[in-house]
């Protein structure tokens, strides 16, 4: 007898899949009982949707250019910094300090924004 679950081939003295557990003939298996010995619990009731905040004024989900830039100035000012440290130190420096402002002045946006509700 095979599964009709799952496919498995069971012998055919067999109540129940050897692989999933499922009844072989074809009835839904009983619910087992909970090992506390309380009543299944009852589902919880709907709630209000939670509101979108991926857009709008208030989201926060909403980077922005400015959110971008301060992202990849320090990433770009870390890459050229690698770049040019052995050839061109006076550019890595550069490179370096462009990196750290525009990773503090990332921060410092985030925290405003964070304060003013953005």
């Amino acid at each position: 007898m095979f599964c009709p679950y799952c496919g498995t081939r069971n012998d055919d003295a067999k109540v129940h899949c050897s692989q999933c557990g499922q009844r072989l003939d074809g009835t839904a298996a009983p619910r087992p009982a909970d090992p506390t010995g309380n009543a299944p619990a009852e589902p919880l009731p709907p709630t209000e949707p939670v509101p979108d905040r991926s857009t709008g004024a208030s989201g926060g989900g909403n980077v922005g250019a400015l959110g971008v830039a301060f992202f990849c100035l320090p990433l770009v000012g870390a890459i050229m910094y690698f770049v040019w440290r052995d050839d061109q130190p006076a550019k890595a420096k550069r490179a370096c300090t462009l990196a750290l402002w525009g990773m503090a002045v990332g921060i410092g946006l985030r925290i405003v924004m964070a304060l003013g509700g953005y």
